[in-house]
């Protein structure tokens, strides 16, 4: 009994660590690590503000206001008004990384969570999709466009997001499994075809 409390909490620690907004922020780190300067920093602070700080604390109001019940946002139609949130910042993003002349990469792989959160907010209203396997499968679809030693740093997180998840009992196989393959391969192709 002790050892599955200890996975437990294992798996809780894993997933509270890599929720989707610090995978954008270590998905435009790896990035801005190819540029110098104000670039890097403009991407870096991009990233921060609209992929992180402010849908962070959007989740919490939400949470604190009782519109969203657990941490895990386990009920469907409580995810919906933080998708559509996240997809307008994410809108925002794109505008301001347009403005600042920021790499061609960098607009494609906004574009990329762009796609995968407007598939995420359109499956939700049928079936839920884990939103940690996708969010942590996006830096995996970016890696294996630049550089096979990160690709496997990506991966070994995706897989132990996964396993989290799976362990918690948030999410079917099937929903982890479809969040992957749909944040990786949508992230793989839209780089492949728009770069």
């Amino acid at each position: 009994m002790k050892n599955n409390s200890t996975g437990k909490k294992v798996a809780r620690i894993v997933s509270y660590l890599f929720i989707p907004p610090v995978m954008n922020l270590l998905t435009f780190l790896y990035l801005a690590g190819f540029s110098t300067g104000k670039t890097k920093s403009n991407i870096i602070f991009i990233s921060a503000l609209f992929g992180v700080i402010i849908p962070i604390i959007f989740f919490v109001i939400m949470r604190r206001k009782g519109k969203i019940d657990d941490d895990d946002a386990k009920i469907k139609e409580q995810r919906s008004i933080p998708y559509l949130f996240g997809i307008f910042l994410i809108v925002i993003a794109i505008l301001f990384s347009i403005y600042l002349h920021l790499p061609e990469i960098i607009v494609v792989v906004w574009i990329a969570y762009l796609l995968n959160s407007v598939i995420l907010l359109a499956v939700n209203g049928m079936w839920k999709m884990s939103a940690h396997a996708m969010g942590t499968a996006i830096p995996v679809g970016v890696a294996l466009n630049f550089s096979y030693e990160m690709f496997f740093v990506f991966l070994f997180i995706l897989l132990i997001t996964s396993w989290s998840r799976l362990k918690l009992k948030v999410h079917t196989p099937a929903q982890v499994l479809a969040g992957a393959l749909t944040g990786f391969t949508v992230t793989y192709l839209t780089i492949y075809f728009l770069v």
